[in-house]
């Protein structure tokens, strides 16, 4: 790739290195006697392709085309670096700020300067993750990115977002996963939309064996590299696409097994399948909740919903690594299998063997969590059981205000997704486990939009609860200042009293 001569130095730094980066004052460039002689590269651009220069000792200014390998004094670079890790930052902290350290890193922000050192000086390097494992709904391993380097993720989305939306636009918007305005809900909307054009037809469903596991991190960059190519994101100048590039291209490439922070027993960690973990997988897997993961491992499955659109007389519906095709003719059910196979393995992955599902579209088809029929949508019998299962937990545990709290989001949470779906009667179900406990006390249900809403009774809510330990504070202050005032009344008396007997 082509490399911008700002972001190199052929000269001094323009910052101590003992030093964090700032910008380094007039007086400490007057002196000429410090600086290299020949040309220098001052702040200020003249256009895209030249910027000023000014040749040391004798202080000429002039213009030139910025290829030239002059020595780099990048003070603009660095300010417009860290404005744009600001903006990242707090979009990043709006998430996490109940985070220990990201409270820590967001109210000290000056640390933003040493970043943008490190990303306009390509030292930038992704910092160790945390390891741990989730047990529900099933064992998993997760890395989770620092905090820092969630900054960069923010940094770098939008520029991913440019490509990969444009890609899935020229697709049909067959794809739905990680996606603005998009979501499982709208996946199963539109399958049961080619479900009712295809009555007779037959539904089918398939998934990648591993996916994230088996992502190669080289090829899904070059998969990229491509697509940025063809979908020119608008907005970045050369210069800056390619600095992008070498960014996505540290963060992709690196291995986040390598020296990281593991916060689960080793017991546990070590009962992940071998197909389900990045430890010993060298050159494959992405992190499954980094941020930059997600919309590439998106881009990277719409190959296979984009190659499979060519067939005729199919629908597709795609999210993530789950696909749904709708045919009209049964005969080419085993064509659509072998060439999905043949997809898959041009860009190292496998086709899932014992999750390819075949029937009628009357039978409907369970996709992204729900069961989708033509005439209508149920929620996933797993989901109904989760929540079931927090109920039973918060029975057992008592019920208290402070747990009710607790109750009132999960619940809440749960019939928000189930209200898109034909499931009143589970959501029934659920409300009268809680009724019929001693959450009774404190938690009752309204009819909102075709759903029920859980909500604590009004004496219970926190601004009646501060109210009533305003007032409690108010009473004892009225009954403290009473005793006060009859003790001095008496006291007064008594003194008026001892006067006149003398």
């Amino acid at each position: 790739m082509k490399t911008s001569a700002l972001t190199h130095y052929n000269g001094v730094a323009t910052c101590d290195e003992d030093e964090s980066p700032q910008v380094k004052s007039s007086e400490r460039h007057s002196n000429h006697s410090t600086l290299p002689t020949g040309n220098t590269w001052t702040c200020q651009q003249n256009n895209a392709n030249n910027a000023w220069y000014v040749t040391i000792p004798s202080a000429n200014v002039n213009n030139n085309n910025k290829n030239n390998t002059y020595a780099v004094v990048p003070v603009a670079e660095l300010e417009r670096v860290a404005i744009q890790l600001l903006t990242a930052e707090e979009e990043c902290f709006t998430h996490k700020s109940h985070r220990m350290n990201a409270t820590r890193y967001h109210f000290h922000l000056s640390r933003i300067y040493d970043l943008a050192y490190r990303l306009i000086s390509k030292t930038y390097k992704p910092d160790p993750s945390v390891c741990f494992a989730l047990t529900y709904p099933k064992l998993r391993e997760v890395f989770a990115a620092m905090y820092v380097d969630r900054i960069i993720h923010h940094l770098i989305a939008p520029f991913i977002l440019q490509v990969t939306e444009s890609l899935h636009t020229s697709n049909g918007n067959i794809s739905h996963g990680n996606r603005p305005r998009l979501s499982a809900q709208t996946a199963a909307e539109q399958l049961q939309r080619w479900m009712r054009e295809m009555p007779d037809g037959m539904v089918i469903t398939m998934d990648i064996q591993g996916f994230f596991m088996n992502l190669a991190r080289q090829m899904s960059f070059d998969i990229f590299v491509q697509f940025c190519n063809r979908f020119r994101p608008e907005g970045y100048s050369d210069d800056e696409v390619e600095q992008m590039l070498q960014l996505l291209h540290a963060l992709i490439t690196n291995d986040p097994a390598d020296g990281c922070y593991i916060h689960s027993p080793l017991a546990l960690l070590n009962k992940v399948p071998k197909n389900k973990t990045l430890r010993n997988n060298s050159g494959k897997g992405l992190p499954i909740g980094n941020f930059y993961s997600q919309l590439i491992a998106n881009m990277v499955s719409a190959i296979w919903g984009m190659i499979l659109s060519y067939i005729p007389g199919v629908r597709i519906v795609q999210f993530v690594d789950d696909m749904a095709v709708v045919v009209r003719d049964s005969s080419i059910v085993n064509a659509i299998r072998i060439a999905s196979a043949w997809i898959l393995s041009g860009i190292q992955l496998t086709l899932h063997p014992t999750k390819f599902y075949c029937q009628p579209v009357r039978h409907g088809a369970y996709f992204c969590g729900k069961y989708v029929f033509a005439d209508r949508i149920y929620t996933a019998n797993r989901t109904i059981r989760a929540c079931k299962g927090k109920i039973h937990r918060a029975i057992e545990l008592g019920a208290s205000v402070e747990s009710a709290q607790r109750l009132l989001c999960s619940i809440n949470s749960y019939t928000g997704m189930m209200c898109h779906t034909a499931s009143f009667n589970q959501q029934k179900q659920l409300a009268y486990m809680v009724l019929n406990s001693e959450f009774c006390k404190y938690l009752y249900f309204v009819e909102k939009k075709n759903h029920l809403v859980c909500q604590l009774f009004p004496e219970y809510r926190p601004a009646a609860i501060c109210r009533s330990k305003i007032d409690d504070l108010d009473k004892q202050y009225k009954q403290f200042k009473y005793e006060y005032r009859s003790k001095s009344k008496r006291s007064s008396k008594q003194l008026t009293s001892q006067g006149g007997a003398e």
